[in-house]
């Protein structure tokens, strides 16, 4: 299986972002990266915060986070 990079585009609604990033810690391969771009909506800063104490601590780092 080949490696794949998934692109989340973030513009607000955290709830869903969260269920989202969730989601993708407990069933993604390892091998795989995640790009979460913030688009820099009306709530870009307050999610940027959540993205990150979110991605921080998990274990293998697949998240990259780009504003």
């Amino acid at each position: 299986m080949r490696n794949v990079t998934i692109i989340v585009p973030v513009y607000k609604d955290w709830n869903t972002l969260d269920l989202c990033i969730e989601s993708l810690k407990e069933y993604l391969d390892k091998k795989h990266t995640v790009l979460l771009v913030n688009d820099c909506g009306p709530e870009s800063d307050e999610l940027e915060k959540n993205i990150l104490n979110s991605i921080t601590d998990f274990p293998y780092r697949p998240f990259v986070y780009f504003e």
